[in-house]
């Protein structure tokens, strides 16, 4: 049975977000546009952490530190290894999925990887739709070199310029929603989480967001998408030590995830996505990994 506490921050937070995407359809604010993600960012994205700070400060007046928000005990180690480690091995891991079901077996819905100049330049032109100005006729360094970099700067985001932004979702998700449902066990919690983060994201996949042509179908493959994610953010969480951890891996997937954009050509987002259903594979191996070589973290889990 969920307790008091986790029940207030779901509807809190859901009234503040909901709130929020249903003042920027009233006003009719485009999805794309410059002001909707400066709403997105400033009224949506940090919800779940005015909730926290709401209920935990003004309502129970308790203490973040047991929600994570400390960094005296951090473990750096784990902290890269569940940050970094993770993050890469889910993008690299869905270009695996995508090179084998689109290159090799033709599987059309998950497109095909393409590290030519000219499918570079046809993605950006398709994707940056004008906002980035004219799209070069060719470009500086080999496309295979941008995507190396970008996997550099995509951890680089995590740790920097989006952390303060994903810190906003995860003080809620990883922080007092997984503390307060620890109890009930590594799956359980963990599939109760995951499905609460999804049905969250439904009025921005309403609107395009992840999966553009497929609202509906979006929101489904959203929460797919987050319940399977759910379960190694847990394990960043507790063997880090901080919120700190998922917060950053929180941050990479964005800048990584959209390497797919620019370097998977013809798929279908439901498919040859990073929160598609090959980037869901993936991220099933690695906690099928996570729970075959670390029982010891199963074991404890309700009491770490």
């Amino acid at each position: 049975m969920l307790s008091k506490k986790v029940l207030q921050f779901i509807l809190l937070t859901f009234l503040i977000t909901w709130s929020v995407a249903l003042a920027a359809y009233l006003l009719h604010i485009p999805y794309g546009s410059i002001l909707f993600f400066i709403i997105i960012a400033v009224g949506y994205m940090p919800a779940p952490a005015y909730a926290t700070l709401i209920l935990q400060k003004l309502v129970y007046r308790e203490t973040l530190k047991p929600y994570g928000f400390t960094l005296k005990n951090i473990s750096l180690r784990w902290l890269l290894i569940t940050t970094v480690g993770f993050a890469w091995f889910i993008v690299l891991g869905t270009f695996v999925v995508i090179a084998i079901l689109g290159n090799v077996f033709g599987v059309t819905l998950f497109g095909r990887i393409d590290f030519s100049e000219a499918a570079f330049l046809h993605q950006l032109t398709v994707f940056a739709r004008g906002a980035f100005g004219d799209v070069p006729q060719h470009l500086p360094i080999p496309p295979l070199a941008i995507f190396l970099l970008s996997m550099v700067q995509g951890v680089i985001a995590g740790f920097t310029f989006n952390l303060p932004f994903t810190f906003g979702e995860e003080l809620g998700w990883r922080g007092l929603l997984l503390r307060e449902t620890q109890k009930s066990g590594f799956v359980k919690s963990n599939l109760f989480i995951g499905v609460v983060w999804g049905l969250w994201h439904a009025p921005i996949i309403l609107q395009g967001h992840n999966y553009p042509g497929h609202p509906v179908a979006g929101i489904f493959m959203m929460t797919l998408f987050t319940t399977a994610l759910s379960f190694p953010m847990a394990y960043c969480r507790f063997k880090s030590r901080s919120i700190l951890g998922p917060s950053a891996l929180h941050g990479m997937f964005n800048p990584l995830g959209v390497l797919t954009v620019f370097f998977v050509v013809g798929a279908n987002p439901l498919f040859g996505f990073v929160a598609g259903l090959a980037g869901i594979a993936v991220i099933l191996l690695l906690t099928i990994g996570i729970c075959l070589f670390d029982k010891k973290f199963l074991r404890e889990y309700q009491t770490l």
